[in-house]
């Protein structure tokens, strides 16, 4: 069951509470985690991808700078081959890690690469899963008002029940945190 609005609930079973009585809970940030991540180790056996293991191995063994020159080198030799598509969405993953609240001068960098995974993928959920971690790049960096509008803008490209659920449940935790738990409800009734 999700509530919306006033952080106060009936705590306990109803025969215990007499009178019944509201208690305050203080709220809580829920969070919507994005789909999970879906890229394969590829073949180290076949020439052509043993770049692309590169890239993955790096980003496996959190080695984002070398990850990021790997991938980076392997688009610009073959920007529209398939492997290219799994480098960027590495890109995006690494670019995810380096997030600094304080330090928002990569903030369009991270953003590029979100940007250019979410076209990159196969499947709508893994689509989302992208613009879900550009919002939450703009939250963490303190632009909440600007998340919320990434996802209100987002939503419509995503059709897939799968997919847009994802979106909408992050949507409503962001109305919920600015305060508009009535369009946060309209938005829950929907999902």
């Amino acid at each position: 069951v999700v509530e919306v609005g006033a952080p106060e609930v009936l705590m306990g079973s109803v025969r215990e509470q007499l009178p019944f009585r509201p208690y305050p809970v203080p709220a809580s940030n829920v969070t919507v985690e994005p789909p999970p991540v879906r890229i394969k180790p590829p073949d180290r056996t076949q020439t052509e991808s043993q770049g692309l293991a590169l890239c993955y191995e790096f980003w496996e063994k959190n080695k984002p700078k070398q990850a990021l020159e790997t991938c980076k080198e392997l688009i610009k030799l073959a920007p529209k081959s398939s492997m290219a598509r799994v480098a960027k969405r590495i890109i995006a993953e690494v670019w995810t890690g380096l997030v600094d609240p304080d330090d928002n001068e990569q903030m369009p960098q991270i953003i590029g690469a979100l940007k250019a995974a979410e076209t990159a993928c196969d499947s709508p959920e893994q689509s989302a899963r992208y613009v879900l971690l550009a919002s939450k790049v703009f939250e963490a960096m303190g632009y909440i008002n600007r998340a919320e509008l990434h996802l209100a803008n987002s939503i419509d490209r995503y059709p897939d029940p799968a997919a847009q659920s994802y979106l909408l449940a992050a949507r409503a935790r962001l109305l919920i945190r600015l305060n508009e738990s009535e369009s946060a409800r309209k938005l829950l009734e929907v999902l």
